[in-house]
This record gives structure tokens, sequence and C-alpha cells, in this order.
């Protein structure tokens, strides 16, 4: 990467702990605390916007967390 790609999308496919981990992490919040304040489902979708605008400071936005509105509920 040149550093001057923009709008790149990355997908990752993890169970719920191991998304727990990885948006606690990102978002700079404890582990535990996370996982005692938010519940991430299985097959939900999170999305998290990151900059990479240089000599921006980094701050993620957190866009939705635990989205299940794809699933039907029966």
């Amino acid at each position: 990467m040149t550093g001057t790609e923009t709008n790149k999308t990355l997908a990752i496919f993890s169970h719920g702990g191991a998304s727990s981990a990885a948006i606690s992490h990102l978002i700079g919040y404890p582990f535990l605390h996370f996982c005692k304040t938010f519940e991430v489902d299985h097959t939900s979708i999170t999305a998290i916007e990151l900059s990479n605008e240089q000599g921006a400071l980094f701050t993620p936005k957190v866009l939705f967390l635990n989205d299940a509105s794809h699933i039907q509920r029966l």
C-alpha cells in the first residue's frame, strides 16, 4: 500500500468472543468492561470506521454495533 488508498473495507468473521476482543481493542475500551457492558450476538454485524487521513487523530467511529436486523425472527 502506498498510503493513498481510501474507503477500503475489511470484513472479519469470527466468534462473538473474538469479535468482542477485537472491538474493545479498536475502541480502546477494556475487554472485561466491554463484555459486561455490551453483548455481541452470534451472526450480528458491527461496523467501525477508521480514518487513514494523514495527520488525523486516530479515532474509531462505531457506525453500528451488534446489528442482527438481517435475521428473520419467526
